[in-house]
This record gives C-alpha cells, sequence and structure tokens, in this order.
C-alpha cells in the first residue's frame, strides 16, 4: 500500500506506511528493502517542495535512508541495493555531491542493466546526468538524457523524471 501511495504522490502517507513496514521487518532483507522505499519516498516527496529548507530536510532524509539501505556492506537484497544506489544518485547530485553521485548512478545503472531492472536503471541514468553535468557541464550529457527520457517513455515509468527534466532545460539554455 506504501508503495502505491508513493507513485500516486501521496508522500506523506507513504512515508508513514513504510515507516510500519520498518518496525516489522524481521529480517536484514525486509529492513533494506524498506529503506531503499523510503528513500524513494522522501526524494519524491522533495521534488514539488517550495521550502528550500523543508526540500534540503527531505533530500538529506532520503540520503540517510539510501545509505541505510545499503548497510551492513556485502548486502544482498538486490532490489533494495539498485533502488537505493540510483535514488542516492539523484539525491547525490541534487545536493551537488557530483563525484560520488557518478559512482552510485554507473554502479546502479550496471546492476539495474544486468539483472533487467529497467525503473531502477532510468533512476540511475538520471542520476548519472545530473552528476556529469555538475561535474563538467559537458552539452553531450543530452544524448543520456535522451536516452534516459527515451526509456521511461518506453516502459511507463515517468514518476522521477522532474529533475532531468529541469536539467534538460538548463542544458538547452545553457548551450543557447
Amino acid at each position: 500500500m506504501a508503495a502505491t501511495y508513493a507513485m500516486c504522490g501521496f508522500a506523506p502517507a507513504a512515508l508513514d506506511l513504510y515507516e510500519r513496514a520498518l518496525a516489522l521487518a524481521d529480517n536484514e532483507g525486509d529492513r533494506q528493502y524498506t529503506y531503499s522505499s523510503i528513500a524513494g519516498a522522501y526524494h519524491s516527496a522533495a521534488q514539488p517542495e517550495q521550502d528550500a529548507h523543508e526540500r534540503e530536510r527531505l533530500l538529506h532524509a532520503g540520503l540517510h535512508a539510501a545509505n541505510a539501505a545499503l548497510q551492513p556492506e556485502g548486502a544482498t537484497e538486490l532490489l533494495a541495493l539498485s533502488g537505493a544506489r540510483a535514488q542516492r544518485s539523484m539525491i547525490l547530485a541534487e545536493i551537488g555531491q557530483y563525484q560520488e553521485a557518478l559512482v552510485d548512478a554507473r554502479a546502479a545503472r550496471q546492476l539495474a542493466v544486468e539483472h533487467g531492472i529497467r525503473e531502477e536503471q532510468i533512476i540511475a541514468m538520471s542520476g548519472e546526468a545530473m552528476a556529469l553535468w555538475g561535474c563538467n557541464r559537458n552539452p553531450d550529457v543530452l544524448d543520456l538524457i535522451d536516452e534516459t527520457l527515451t526509456l521511461a517513455r518506453e516502459v511507463g515509468f515517468t514518476e522521477f523524471l522532474g529533475p532531468i527534466l529541469r536539467l534538460e532545460i538548463e542544458v538547452l539554455w545553457t548551450v543557447g
């Protein structure tokens, strides 16, 4: 139910249910998966937020949840790992930590491609594009943006595209 709320834009309700699920998780795999989902919900909640301080709080809460999903070292829950790394890449890029975002984005993208997890692949590609632009301002990032948007439309996964759509506009305005 929390995932449905999150996908429909009801982040506060989703976060409440995810917190309840976390309290009920009785094994590390369930906790990893729940933390990964929480990271996505916080990231989603941050997107429409107009108050800069609240947006920053939400992004950092999402970063904390993504970090928790990636602990302990050697974690094995595939969906949690790829989702948390992909979400963390976008969050890191949004808060200006581009090098770290690029590392996570590429690792998440590789994992997603290897296992056919297309939604996480789209999120990772978005994080990669944001990080690349943040690192070097190379307009060639438009090719990755186009590839990401094409894949997102193909699989019908457009929930997390706000940041990459804003990036596309920024890049186009910059290159004239």
